[in-house]
This record gives structure tokens, sequence and C-alpha cells, in this order.
């Protein structure tokens, strides 16, 4: 009996070395939040982002690095569309104090998705996304723009969805499957443009993934990673005459339980069945202002299988102080100082391990390497 005993609290332990997270509700961002971020559209076809799986290790390390942001999640008193909203809606009919309850109602945060698109005939400018949670539903209940009007005035236009769209139904776990229908409308005639636009789309997301993610900037132990896909048919009426575009777009997000918004993001589309990144962000920090700051780092590592010895050999440009190898689920097994480039790994055992150089906490650089 004491063995069957030991044998199942064994077992429960190793599960629970390697178990899924669940990302809540209340781990998501609220209004005040930022993340620095690090963005990029460089050598998307070098990267496999679609390749998922269970306790799955996600190796971006070498991303690099184009521009640097902070993200962040404003009110909605801070996102610029409070009184654009409340004056449209008393247009339509409603009374100050109905339209202003609703919009308090709407409005638990806001999310800027673009600073700028062309649309031909003219720019919509700070394209925002005003939610609201419902329960356990991050609810995507109007969308904001500003677009220049004839006499180059900037002026901010709302539309409230006709179909609500739920971003993220909470919790995430993986296996988890969700699907919405989102439909909102902008009109330009106000700013005089004879321009209406209406976007209908099918929102689509599997949590598909977690394990681990390797970042140019930080290693993340635990990871959900969700795969989102949008199929969505723009009308256009310019000038009475209809025109319609139909476009299909991915998303793949990674989220991390110690921060509010997903920790990476890669963003591209769907043309002929094949899927294409245009673009990833990732956690960062915003230190770096330099072309040559931004270069990609390098480190190698041999030999690789190895028996007894590793040797790191690094570009001048990276800083780093530590040196970890940990297993693929993120333990670590040994550390060493930064002046040590040789390495016994001879007490290991056999099997694939992660080296990382580390500045501080923070990972500046990532590897496998095989201990045979």
């Amino acid at each position: 009996m004491n063995k069957v005993y030991l044998l199942i609290v064994s077992f429960f332990i190793g599960a629970i070395g390697i178990s899924q997270i669940t990302y809540q509700a209340t781990n998501y961002a609220t209004a005040g939040y930022s993340m620095k971020q690090s963005r990029t559209t460089l050598n998307m076809a070098a990267f496999d982002f679609a390749t998922t799986g269970t306790n799955y290790v996600w190796d971006f390390s070498s991303l690099q690095k184009e521009e640097n942001k902070v993200e962040k999640v404003l009110s909605g008193s801070n996102s610029g569309y409070q009184a654009a909203f409340i004056g449209q809606c008393i247009l339509n009919g409603g009374n100050p104090i109905t339209c202003n309850s609703t919009w308090n109602d709407y409005s638990d945060q806001a999310r800027l998705l673009a600073d700028s698109i062309d649309a031909q005939v003219f720019t919509i400018y700070d394209v925002t996304t005003i939610m609201s949670f419902n329960g356990n539903d991050l609810v995507a209940n109007v969308q904001g723009a500003k677009v220049d009007d004839t006499s180059g005035n900037r002026i901010p236009i709302t539309s409230e969805y006709t179909d609500k769209d739920t971003v993220y139904n909470f919790p995430l776990s993986f296996g988890n499957t969700f699907t919405c229908h989102g439909t909102w409308e902008i009109d330009m005639n106000p700013v005089g443009f004879d321009v209406r636009v209406i976007a209908n789309y099918d929102r689509n997301y599997e949590v598909d993934g977690w394990g681990s993610l390797i970042t140019p900037y930080k290693y993340h132990s635990d990871v959900l990673r969700v795969r989102t896909q949008i199929d969505e048919i723009d009308s256009a009426y310019l000038n009475g005459f209809p025109f319609a575009t139909e476009r299909i777009m991915v998303q793949y997000s990674w989220f991390d339980l110690n921060y509010g918004l997903p920790v990476m993001e890669a963003l591209g589309q769907i043309n002929n069945n094949i899927e294409e990144i245009n673009a990833v962000t990732y956690l960062d920090s915003t230190n770096y202002s330099s072309i040559k700051e931004k270069q990609a780092l390098t480190f190698k590592v041999f030999p690789n299988p190895a028996q007894e010895f590793i040797t790191i050999s690094s570009s001048e440009n990276i800083k780093f102080t530590t040196i970890r190898i940990l297993t693929m689920d993120g333990k670590e097994v040994l550390r060493s100082q930064a002046n040590n480039s040789n390495i016994n790994i001879f007490s290991l055992d056999k099997g694939t391990y992660l080296i990382g150089l580390y500045d501080e906490n923070n990972v500046v650089g990532m590897k496998k390497f095989t201990k045979n």
C-alpha cells in the first residue's frame, strides 16, 4: 500500500511540474496598464510560428529589433472618443444621461490598434477599439477613428458595434475554442467624404499549445498560445458605389500569468491557403536607441552534441553576467559566471537542454544543445 501511495504522489508531483497554466480574466490588463515592447518585420520567413504542442518550447531568441514602443491600455475617458460617442448618440435621438451611461458601460478600457491607415481617398488615424468586461468576456463595443475634414481639422468618429465582438472568453486553458461574429460601420459623410465602411467578420480562436517561450528579452517558463483567425468582408460605399474586399487575418498570442497583455504576438494573413506572418511584437525593455543596438545578438555553442564540456563563443555586442543551463521545461540545472566560457556538463543526464546568457534576470540569448 505504501509503495502504491508513493507512486501516486510521485506521479502528481511530476504532473504539477509540467502542467499548463490557465489564464483568467483577472490576469488580463485593466485601464492604466502598460507594457514595453519591441516590434519587428525583419526576416519573418526564417521562423516557424505555426508549430505548436503540449510542453512545447517556442524559440524566437534570434528575432531582431526594428522599433520599440509602449503598449498602453487606456481608460474610456482617456481614449479621445468619449465626447464623440456621446455627441453622436444624442444626434441619433438619445438623451445625454442615457448616452453617457451607455458609454460608461462600454468603456472599461481602450486599445490603440493602428496609428494610421491609408484608405486611398483619406487617411484614418488613431484607430482604437473601446472594450468592456461582460462577466468573463472581453467585448469590443465601439470602434473609434479620426479623419481630417475638408478644412484639415482632425475629427473623431465612433461606431457602435451592431454585433458585439468577444475578443476573449476567459478563462483561457489548453484546448479551449471560441467563435463569434463582429459588425461595425463608420460613416465619413459628417466630415465631408461620401464614404461608408462596413466591417463584417468571424473571429475563431483556439488555445492550441502550452509550454515555454524564448524571446530576445526573456525566457518565459509557462505560457499559453492562442491562435486567432479572422475572416473579414469589408464593404465600402464611395459616392454611392459599392466595393467589397475579403481578407483572412491570423494572429498568434502567447500569454504569461505575470503579464496583463500577451508577451508576444505574431500578426499576418492567409492568401491562397498560405499563411504569412509579417510582424511580431514582444515584451522588451526600451533602452536601445541606435541601429547598432538593434542588431541580432548571436552566440555559438560547441561541440553540439557534447559529452563533457561545451564552449561558448559570443559576439562583442552581447553583454551578460551569468550563464544558465535549463531543462526543456525551464528548470535550472547548472549556473556559471560570464567569464567562464568552458562549462563542464559531465554531470548532466543525457538529453536536450537550453543554455541561456543573462544580464541580471533578463535573457539576452538562448540556444539548445544536446548532451550525449
